[in-house]
């Protein structure tokens, strides 16, 4: 064996021990993401999950079909709204103290000997101490400013959170389809390339093992751009209230 075929071998060991070594590590993240999502789900750490189907699709929804979807569907907003409408109806009822009550009613009365008779009956009760009323008028009109107050400004934080997530996903679909069109084809080929050059003479191992390198790099970036957009996705799902 010549000193450049054992140099070959030393690099092909050091490259299968750095590929181990990722494996491995590679192993152990998953092994810990899955006691993870165990724990989320009220489950033993060591519990067998199923395999991974792939990725969901990424719908293509417009941030003003988001926003909207949100507004109908978000707890938050929904919660906000209920108590913003329970103030309103509290006004309601306060502003009615300044009417009088009314009361009618209606008898009809039979005596022996005698024509029946019916008799009618009107109750009016005035307000009074509307000093005391127009403070409870105020209070209420106070109670319903705040809500609503509230309610918008909740609309606006939550539109803001939809449009930052929505933004975010366009960009990392977009950066996905970069990655998955201009650079995983070409590591692909400079790997092949590399191959045949080796085993033509025309070129060292050590090309072959860097061409390998730079096209698991690009996969492990588009793997993790593909992570990273799934996960911007469930935000915003999560925003809006529900499945897009």
């Amino acid at each position: 064996m010549t000193s450049v075929d054992q140099q070959d071998v030393i690099r092909a060991e050091i490259e299968a021990a750095t590929a181990e070594g990722d494996v491995v590590r590679r192993q152990g993240e998953q092994k810990s993401a899955a006691a993870r999502l165990n724990a989320l789900i009220g489950r033993p750490s060591l519990a067998p999950l199923a395999a991974p189907s792939g990725f969901r699709t990424v719908k293509t929804i417009s941030l003003a079909q988001v926003q909207a979807l949100a507004r109908s569907a978000n707890p938050q907003l929904a919660m906000a709204g209920a108590q913003s409408n329970s103030a309103a109806q509290t006004k309601s009822l306060t502003d009615l103290n300044y009417y009088p009550d009314v009361t009618l009613g209606a008898k009809y009365v039979q005596r022996p000997g005698t024509e029946d008779t019916g008799e009618f009956m009107l109750g009016v009760k005035l307000p009074l101490h509307y000093e005391v009323k127009d403070a409870e008028q105020r209070a209420a009109g106070a109670r319903l400013g705040a809500a609503q107050a509230r309610n918008e400004a909740l609309r606006l934080r939550i539109d803001g959170q939809i449009a930052d997530a929505w933004f975010g996903v366009e960009a990392l679909r977009k950066v996905v389809q970069i990655y998955a069109s201009r650079q995983l084809p070409p590591a692909r080929s400079s790997v092949d390339n590399a191959r045949n050059a080796f085993q033509a003479g025309s070129s060292d191992i050590s090309l072959v093992f860097e061409s390998e390198r730079r096209l698991r790099a690009v996969q492990l970036d588009l793997l993790k751009l593909k992570v990273e957009l799934q996960t911007k996705y469930a935000d915003m799902e999560r925003l809006a209230g529900g499945s897009l």
